[in-house]
């Protein structure tokens, strides 16, 4: 019985060492808005926004991109998933009042060969003007967070889909049916 305790405890330390995680905290948003940090998987990142202290988790860690668990305000049980790629951020809203606090975007990625391990730089920032929160963002190497827009492209998209649609209905209403072809080869070789 003994010895099966001590496998037990033995088995739970063992466990806790391989999930172990780095922990890191920000600095105030007040001076630095925007803050850079390279994570790993499970690594935790704790912050102070709205009079709170706010946590993010790396669930996954890629070279395109991460997933993420955060915590709007330690004491709150419920966790909201995010993921960001280098096309796009997640616009996170701590305090939960449907609008955007903070953007977490994906900057870059590493792998580290001999740790056999993906590294992540991830870009925090903060959000001045929340009415002009756009779902979309990246850093660029400049370190502002740059607007994505992807419906300059749509219209085009759109209008040339239309003219498509357009000749198609065009050229489908100029041809006879091939019942009505058939009737009248038929009635051309009786006469």
């Amino acid at each position: 019985m003994k010895k099966g305790v001590l496998m037990l405890l033995a088995l739970m330390l063992f466990a806790g060492m391989v999930s172990a995680a780095n922990s890191y905290d920000l600095d105030s948003f007040s001076e630095k808005p925007m803050q850079a940090i390279v994570v790993e998987e499970r690594d935790e990142v704790r912050f102070d926004l709205l009079n709170g202290t706010h946590t993010v988790i790396f669930d996954r860690v890629r070279d395109v991109g991460f997933r993420f668990t955060g915590y709007a305000y330690l004491e709150d049980e419920n966790s909201m998933n995010g993921f960001a790629t280098k096309k796009m951020s997640s616009y996170v809203d701590v305090n939960k009042d449907d609008v955007y606090d903070l953007v977490i975007a994906f900057y870059d990625s590493t792998f580290d060969e001999k740790a056999n391990k993906t590294y992540a730089t991830v870009v925090f920032k903060t959000i001045e003007n929340p009415l002009t929160a756009k779902a979309t963002g990246v850093p660029d190497k400049g370190g502002v967070i740059k607007e994505r827009v992807y419906s300059k492209y749509l219209a085009p998209i759109g209008a040339v889909a239309f003219v498509l649609v357009l000749v198609l209905v065009a050229m489908k209403s100029k041809r006879k049916p091939v019942i009505e072809k058939k009737e009248e080869a038929a009635s051309e070789q009786k006469e």
